[in-house]
């Protein structure tokens, strides 16, 4: 499963962040990580589903080449508007941490509804474009010794990982960015 961190958008206070649409060079990065991994995947990238928020939606298509499924369950984590990024970055930490933030929806609840749409059909979505602090806690439950915090704070807009599944042989899952 290929798992998508949408491209950067252009932030706007006055409108939700669902409703942002990707920037120029969010565009243009997309379309070239969507390049990379058609010629390593090519028909891998296939039934690509993505969040029902517009940058994950306009990211996905700019990979895909086409229009994916949309799944609201894969949105990212309702929490409120930050002025301060540092203040967010903060406040994000504690909550991937574990710490339940006035305001943020419940890591449980997340959990839920993501799992649920990656698994609840009962095939795996190939590519998923979706959004990184939903993305980092759920990996966190996916994968052993994962720290999510440091995930995190890694990831690039637009970025891309590979999640293998266990092996029959009992190996663990693994994560790989590509």
């Amino acid at each position: 499963m290929l798992l998508i961190r949408h491209a950067e958008a252009v932030i706007s206070e006055s409108q939700s962040p669902s409703s942002w649409r990707l920037s120029t060079a969010g565009v243009r990065d997309a379309e070239e990580l969507g390049k990379r991994l058609r010629s390593r995947f090519a028909q891998d990238l296939d039934g690509v589903v993505a969040s029902a928020e517009r940058k994950a939606i306009e990211t996905a298509t700019a990979l895909a080449g086409c229009a994916p499924m949309v799944d609201e369950r894969l949105g990212e984590v309702s929490k409120p508007w930050y002025h301060d990024p540092a203040e967010h970055r903060d406040d994000t930490v504690r909550y991937l941490r574990g710490r339940v933030l006035d305001g943020w929806e419940h890591q449980s609840e997340v959990l839920a509804r993501f799992g649920a749409a990656v698994d609840g059909g009962g095939t795996r979505p190939n590519v998923i474009a979706t959004h990184g602090t939903v993305m980092s806690l759920w990996l966190a439950r996916q994968l052993p010794a994962f720290d999510p915090v440091a995930f995190w704070l890694d990831l690039r807009f637009p970025d891309a990982h590979v999640l293998t599944s266990a092996g029959a042989s009992g190996d663990a899952p693994t994560l790989t960015r590509v």
